[in-house]
Order: C-alpha cells, then structure tokens, then sequence
C-alpha cells in the first residue's frame, strides 16, 4: 500500500506533499490530443510522461516570461513619464523649488523614521508613577 494511502487509513488524514514529491495523476484527453503528445514524445525521445512534464512546465516558464515582460514594460513607462515630468518641472522656476522642498521634506521624515533618537524608556512594572517622576527628575 502507499505510504500516504497507508497513513491515511491509519490517522484519517493524508499527509502532506512535499513540492518535490512525485505523484500520480490520472488525465482524460481526447485521443487526438494523446496521439499528439505521443508522437511528440517519439520526436523527442522521451516517454508520454516526460513529453507531457516538459510541455507543462514550459507553459509555466512562458507564463511567467509573459508577466514579467509586462512589468518590465509597465515600469519603462513610467520611468519615461516621471522624466518627463522631471523635465517640466526642471524648466520651472516656482516647480523646482515646490519638487526640491517636498523632496527634503520626504527625506527628513524617512530619516526621522529610519533612526529614532532615543527609544521611549518603559516604565518598570514594580515603579510606581511618583517613583517614576522622581527618577525622570520631574517632582
């Protein structure tokens, strides 16, 4: 019996799979599809199997090929109307000044951020609020 079939029977749960784990799939295709994939396999000197693992797992990579293609585009143009944007307000006096002051701004805050002055000191649980005023020197 299988390991997993076997587990199942004994503790009503099957196991997990890991992705590495190879597993039997049952298919229905049609005949003319099957006798495609076969003398595919046969061009390519590999088992049904094999043919239809490749096949499958091309169609994955050509997916994935597809979407990062896309945001490679979607990224390029943007990158080419933040230039233009960039150009125009370069070729303005009153927008230059309005970009380069909300920029210091953005950075101050990021930095503010970023680095923390001094953490917050947690009172002790055991201190009391007059203990704590004292040791802050605020009496």
């Amino acid at each position: 019996m299988d390991g997993a079939l076997s587990s199942f029977w004994i503790t009503g749960q099957m196991a997990k799979r890991k992705r590495t784990d190879i597993v039997k799939l049952q298919l229905r295709i049609r005949e003319g599809l099957r006798g495609r994939l076969e003398s595919a396999a046969k061009n390519q000197e590999r088992s049904l199997n094999s043919e239809i693992v490749a096949r499958l797992e091309e169609s994955f990579r050509r997916s994935e090929l597809a979407s990062l293609t896309e945001n490679v585009d979607r990224l390029s143009a943007l990158h080419e109307r933040s230039q233009a944007w960039l150009a125009r307000v370069s070729s303005s006096p009153a927008l230059a000044e309005w970009y380069a002051q909300t920029k210091a701004e953005m950075e101050a805050r990021q930095k503010a951020r970023a680095l923390p002055d001094q953490e917050p000191e947690l009172p002790m649980p055991h201190e009391s609020a007059s203990s704590r005023l004292l040791k802050e020197g605020k009496s």
